[in-house]
């Protein structure tokens, strides 16, 4: 009895190990990858190594993400607009530099000279 209760737990454990490399050798699908890239669950460099996916679809991953340079600029450029200084003269986009720091005031007309000024 006691032999096969061993060769019973033996079994078992075998079945087990097995079940437990199976599972762990699942290529998940392309979906679950790309989802777990996008909650920073596994990087693309993970997912490379892996074999979850290919060098080529990183890259077309990757770049796919990219934003050129110029769109950068262009994103965060200041768009047409016209108000006035606190002297009373017009002032549009082509008034400002390309590299500009704005401070905005909304605060009583008064109170901003007074800030102005102390600058």
């Amino acid at each position: 009895m006691k032999k096969f209760t061993a060769i019973l737990v033996a079994l078992l454990c075998a079945a087990s190990l097995a079940a437990t490399l199976t599972a762990c050798t699942n290529k998940p699908t392309q979906e679950e990858v790309e989802q777990a890239i996008a909650d920073g669950s596994v990087t693309v460099e993970d997912a490379v190594e892996k074999g979850w996916v290919t060098q080529e679809w990183a890259e077309e991953y990757q770049e796919s993400l990219s934003v050129p340079a110029i769109d950068k600029v262009a994103y965060h450029a200041i768009g047409e607009f016209m108000t006035q200084t606190m002297s009373g003269e017009e002032f549009t986009r082509d008034d400002v530099a390309d590299v500009t720091f704005l401070p905005l005031l909304i605060l009583p007309a008064q109170k901003q000279r007074i800030i102005i000024m102390k600058l």
